[in-house]
């Protein structure tokens, strides 16, 4: 089965003005479920940006594949509601509960996102995903040490967000599909707390808290981050297996990487990590890219270059996975934008599949 049909069928209504919501029923959307949304619902948010037309494109790319409700007020939402199998809310969306309360047992089922959740001493509180991050400790183990901590942006927590919200509208549709209806309260704080899963295991196990760490993994290194001769930002992977290391080495011509015992262990080179991403910055610095990367992929190092966006759109490996949409954006524009599913069905790859390249190269 394709992925676009895996929810065809599926009736969802998105009362939401908030992006994690729409990015969720966005994603049913791309899934196959027929989606409606009212075009007199008001879009709040500064995450869309202050540029009208910056306002326009993204929300031509939230709402692509959706059908327009004709309702203008809360009375005209019966009929899309009545028909639906859930419906997705936010702080800032029409209040429709005494409508949903006055329709049979078999009305759809809700999951509403708010910034900290409908219960608790906090519920009322206000704030964005900025404010999410803080108090949900995320900035706590964001940016270097010795610098102050550095918000992710605002589209991490969004994604996150937004997943979560879609796995709780496909729950929601599982249970009214087997006659029950349920409603789920979802935050964006909850989110971002999610995020810390590996964070929260060392410290319970071992009473200790995750500090900052910048680019860093948390017990493992390679030699991070470093600039080439050409410009370009290249992260290097932890190389956690010693062949890595040894490959690694042997293509920059540092061989006495490899004689060091302690920098064969990736953990104990996380430790060494100031010393060994020092000694690595001359050998980076005094190369250009091709003179290293597709030896290192070919070799199984992991490597990737920092790729901005205009490079990710063109990119052979998003573009023939069908993970790049065309929407009808502001002023007749036809304009390019990552998707949320990749068109391809599981069915289209085998084990055997020979035009997989195994080292992840770009080719």
């Amino acid at each position: 089965m394709s992925a676009m049909a895996l929810l065809a069928g599926v009736t969802v209504v998105d009362l939401s003005t908030r992006v994690p919501a729409r990015l969720a029923s966005r994603l049913l959307s791309d899934l196959g479920a027929k989606v409606m949304r009212p075009s007199s619902i008001v879009v709040d948010g500064p995450e869309l940006g202050a540029e009208p037309k910056s306002r326009a494109a993204y929300t031509s790319l939230l709402d692509h594949g959706k059908v327009e409700l004709q309702a203008e007020g809360v009375d005209d939402l019966w009929a899309g509601l009545s028909s639906a199998d859930a419906v997705v809310l936010d702080e800032g969306s029409p209040d429709v509960w005494a409508l949903l309360e006055s329709m049979p047992a078999s009305r759809p089922g809700t999951v509403t996102v708010t910034p900290f959740g409908s219960t608790g001493r906090r519920s009322g509180w206000r704030g964005g995903d900025l404010i999410a991050q803080a108090s949900g400790g995320l900035l706590r183990i964001t940016g270097d040490s010795d610098r102050q901590p550095m918000p992710l942006p605002p589209d991490v927590t969004h994604g996150v967000v937004g997943v979560q919200v879609a796995i709780a509208l496909v729950s929601i549709v599982r249970s009214r599909r087997l006659g029950t209806v349920n409603d789920i309260d979802l935050s964006v704080q909850d989110g971002v707390v999610g995020i810390l899963e590996g964070a929260v295991t060392p410290a319970q196990m071992a009473g200790t808290v995750r500090e900052r760490m910048g680019t860093m993994h948390p017990s493992v290194h390679g030699i991070g981050l470093q600039r080439t001769r050409d410009g370009q930002w290249v992260l290097f992977g932890t190389c956690p297996r010693p062949a890595m290391w040894d490959a690694l080495a042997d293509v920059l011509g540092r061989p006495e990487w490899s004689a060091n015992e302690r920098w064969l262990d990736a953990r104990l080179r996380r430790e060494d990590s100031v010393e060994v991403d020092e000694a690595a910055a001359p050998t980076i610095e005094a190369l250009d890219l091709d003179d290293f990367y597709g030896p290192m992929l070919a070799r199984g190092v992991p490597v990737g270059v920092v790729n901005d966006l205009h490079k990710v759109l063109s990119w052979d490996q998003i573009v023939q996975r069908e993970f790049i949409d065309v929407i009808d954006g502001p002023e007749g524009r036809r304009d390019l934008a990552p998707g949320v599913v990749p068109r391809l069905a599981s069915g289209n790859l085998s084990a055997n599949d020979t035009t997989t390249n195994k080292t992840g190269a770009p080719g």
